[in-house]
């Protein structure tokens, strides 16, 4: 019961993130923010990680989002 709870709350939108997960994503902000190309990198790099983690799926949804904004440099 416990473990179901806790799955239901980390995915509820409105749940607050823990700490650590808060600071990730505050990371990923700051990388967009400066779209330089070590960042663009760095991003790219997040995004390849386990699929199912939510800063995977953030960085995929960054890049896609930068990728909109400007066409990207070979």
């Amino acid at each position: 019961m416990r473990a179901k709870r806790l799955l239901e709350k980390m995915n509820d939108p409105l749940s607050p993130l823990p700490s650590e997960e808060l600071v990730k994503l505050r990371m990923l902000e700051v990388l967009i923010k400066s779209g330089t190309p070590e960042a663009r990198d760095l991003l790219k790099e997040l995004a390849k990680g386990d699929p199912e983690a939510r800063l995977t799926q953030e960085a995929k949804a960054a890049l896609d989002r930068l990728a909109q904004r400007r066409p990207s440099k070979p």
